[in-house]
This record gives C-alpha cells, sequence and structure tokens, in this order.
C-alpha cells in the first residue's frame, strides 16, 4: 500500500474514531450529569448523596486504570472499542428496565450504574490510544489526542448543559433511552474502522501479555508531575458548586456561567495544544503547569465573579495543554506495544491526583467553615501546581525537551489496504 493511500486510510480511520468518540462522550456526560442532578433531587438535596455519586465516579476510574487499561495491548483494539460500547448499551437497557418496573431505589441503581460505567471509561480510553499509536505516526499522536481533548470538553458543555433540560422537560428513562442510542450509534462507526497492525515483537515492542517493560526514568517523572497537577487542579470539580453557592449567593445562573466559562476554557485549551504540536516538547507542557499554579492564586478571589470565572477558566485551558503534551511525551517515550498500559497510567494518575483533592477538601472545609478553609486550600493548591511544575522542569533538563529514542518512538507498522472495512 503507497504512501498517500496510507494516509487517507488513516485519516479516514481518525475521523471515524473522533466522530464515535464524540458521541459516545455525549452519551456518557448526558448520564453522569443527569444521574447525579436526579440523585442529588430524589434524596432532598443530601450531601451525602452528592459525595457518593462522587467518589463512584473517581474510585472505579482508578481501579479501571490500574487493571483493565493493560488489556488493551492484548487485544484487538478495534473490536474492544465496539464490544465496549456494546456492553455500556447493555448496562443502560438493565437499568431501563429496572427504572421502568420499579423494583428497588433508581438512585441507588443509577449510581450504580455510572460506577460501572466508570470502571469501563479507562479501558476505553486505553483501547483508543493503544489503536492511535499503533496506526499514527508519532508526530501525529499529540495532534490526535488534542482532538480528543477538544471533544472531551465540548460534549461536557453540552452534557452538563442538556441533561438538567431533559430531566425537566421528560424523565430518567427517556434520557437512559437517548444514552442507549449515542452507545449504540457509536459503535455502529466503529465498525468502519480500519484494523490496526499488530506491534512488532521483538526489543522495545515485546508481548504485552507476557513482557512487562519497565517505564523509563522519563515517563516517571512526568507521572508524577501529572499527579501533583492534578492534585492542585482537580479542586475545579467543587469550584463552580462552592463559588455559586457559598460566594456568590447561590445563584443557579452564576453555576452555569461558570461551567459554560469553564467548558469554553477547556476546549480552547484542547485547540491551543492541537496547534502547539509542531513545536510540541515538555517546554509548552511546564509553562502550562506554571499557569495553572498562578490561575489558582488567582482563584482565590472567589467573591468578585468575573475574576474567579476567568482564572478558573484558564487554569483549565492551561491543564489541556499540560496533558496534551505530556501524555505525547510519555507515548513517545514507551513501546508502541504497552501504550494501553501507558494510557491507564496516566488516567491512573490524573484521577489518583483528583482523588487527593477531593478528600483533601473534605478533610479541610469539614472541620472549618467554607468560607474560611476554602480560600486557604486554594492557595495550597496552588503551591502543589507549582510543585508539579519544578518536576516537569527537572525531567525537561535531564530527558530532553523530545524524546530522543527512535526505538522507543518507533513507527506502526505499515497499513494494509485489506484491513480496512468501510
Amino acid at each position: 500500500m503507497d504512501q498517500p493511500r496510507q494516509d487517507q486510510a488513516r485519516d479516514r480511520s481518525l475521523r471515524v474514531l473522533l466522530s464515535a468518540y464524540a458521541l459516545s462522550q455525549l452519551g456518557n456526560w448526558l448520564f453522569r450529569t443527569g444521574v447525579v442532578f436526579f440523585a442529588y433531587n430524589q434524596n432532598n438535596g443530601s450531601t451525602a448523596v452528592l459525595t457518593t455519586a462522587i467518589v463512584l465516579v473517581y474510585l472505579p476510574i482508578l481501579f479501571g486504570s490500574r487493571l483493565l487499561a493493560p488489556l488493551a495491548d492484548r487485544l484487538d483494539t478495534r473490536r474492544t472499542l465496539i464490544g465496549l460500547d456494546a456492553v455500556r448499551a447493555v448496562l443502560l437497557a438493565v437499568l431501563l428496565v429496572v427504572v421502568w418496573i420499579g423494583v428497588g431505589s433508581t438512585s441507588a441503581a443509577t449510581i450504580g450504574v455510572m460506577a460501572l460505567l466508570s470502571v469501563l471509561t479507562p479501558f476505553f480510553t486505553a483501547s483508543q490510544t493503544a489503536y492511535l499509536r499503533r496506526v499514527l505516526p508519532s508526530e501525529r499522536i499529540p495532534g490526535a489526542l488534542a482532538s480528543v481533548s477538544r471533544i472531551d470538553w465540548s460534549t461536557f458543555v453540552l452534557g452538563t448543559a442538556a441533561a438538567p433540560l431533559l430531566l425537566q422537560f421528560s424523565d430518567l428513562p427517556m434520557l437512559i433511552i437517548l444514552d442507549i442510542v449515542t452507545f449504540v450509534v457509536s459503535g455502529s462507526l466503529l465498525m468502519r474502522l480500519m484494523l490496526a497492525p499488530k506491534p512488532a515483537d521483538g526489543p522495545g515492542a515485546g508481548q504485552a501479555g507476557s513482557w512487562k517493560p519497565r517505564l523509563t526514568l522519563s515517563s516517571k517523572w512526568l507521572l508524577v508531575s501529572v499527579f501533583a497537577l492534578n492534585a492542585g487542579a482537580g479542586l475545579i470539580n467543587v469550584y463552580p458548586n462552592v463559588v455559586a453557592r457559598d460566594f456568590l449567593g447561590g445563584g443557579a445562573g452564576w453555576l452555569s456561567a461558570i461551567n459554560l466559562a469553564n467548558g469554553v476554557g477547556g476546549v480552547i485549551g484542547a485547540t491551543l495544544a492541537g496547534r502547539l504540536r509542531e513545536r510540541g516538547g515538555l517546554r509548552a507542557g511546564v509553562l502550562a503547569a506554571v499557569v495553572v499554579a498562578v490561575s489558582l492564586a488567582g482563584m482565590t478571589f472567589v467573591t468578585t465573579a468575573w475574576i474567579a470565572i476567568l482564572a478558573s477558566s484558564l487554569m483549565l485551558l492551561a491543564g489541556q495543554v499540560f496533558a496534551v503534551t505530556f501524555q505525547s511525551r510519555i507515548l513517545a517515550d514507551e513501546p508502541v506495544a504497552v501504550a494501553g498500559r501507558v494510557s491507564g497510567l496516566f488516567t491512573l494518575c490524573t484521577f489518583a491526583g483528583v482523588t487527593a483533592s477531593m478528600l483533601l477538601f473534605i478533610g479541610i472545609t469539614s472541620s472549618e467553615s467554607m468560607r474560611g478553609s476554602f480560600t486557604a486550600l486554594l492557595v495550597l493548591a496552588s503551591v502543589v501546581a507549582l510543585v508539579s511544575a519544578v518536576v516537569g522542569f527537572t525531567a525537561l533538563r535531564r530527558y530532553g525537551d523530545r524524546s530522543a529514542d527512535p526505538v522507543l518512538a518507533a513507527e506502526p507498522a505499515p497499513l494494509d489496504v485489506r484491513s480496512e472495512r468501510l
């Protein structure tokens, strides 16, 4: 298969993959937002239910990142992606039957299904990353990851805005049906993907099922930086609600404004990360970590609405540049054959940092008033994010701005036109 035809086939598969991902992510955000909103309302605004819902999103992702993500390196990534969409649709179909029949607690059933979907999320992400790593040349990985990030934030804006409205004008079964449709259509699109070539055996690519190479030192440094950044920036998960309720008078309008601005900031950041892919390197990611630290400090202006909104949006913008840059470098530094495992470790460090941030939030704010503790917590988060920048800068000085190992950054195998499924 000549090079122009290979490039066309890759571009076609990338478009299909991103389209399917956009649909499945929209379904994910609709369901997660709708379930939390439904359970919170059904239990008269119980903070215990809200906290439980959040925990059952994060903890399963940690388990899925560690236990399921490495399986992506052993399996046919195309079939795995299709199968995961089918499994998610089936889980939602079971929930739909439970809701219609009215067996047991609807809130418990919906939160339970959300936890199961969260377990599968890192497996899907790892399979998608492994597919991209096997199909695309190394220089196109940052751009592809930036596109994935842009979809994440675009669907976040749409899903978080649409789910409460859908529940107001319809009901939970209708939301579940819509989610099922998104996964079914996504899986149908994925059937059009070409088969990804399996990584060649041998040093630097080994057999993922029996050979587990140690991470390079550069990747270990970068993963520590990822954890530290999210341990600080993870407060963004509660920031909109806390600021709107405790500092701006509890107006739903302010909550919507903060969430919308944050989503737009994430989309802009992902787009910027894609534009930076030609210059690339760790330098942009380290600078982004510094911007995150400065933005967290700016977020302490919680009683000044527009400064708080701009600071949190800037933080998310810089966070996307950081994530795309660092993940791209880690993938380039590790063998193609373990891309799924590497993706799982990146997700693990990301959500472990967010979990640490949430535990810190619960611990500090439970012993003092929100007004007295939240600003101090943001200052601490800024310091932790600055530590991430220092660790990233140390890795930059030790290992260079770009991956220098041509063996680890090997290109995927040539594509075979006969492996396409169109």
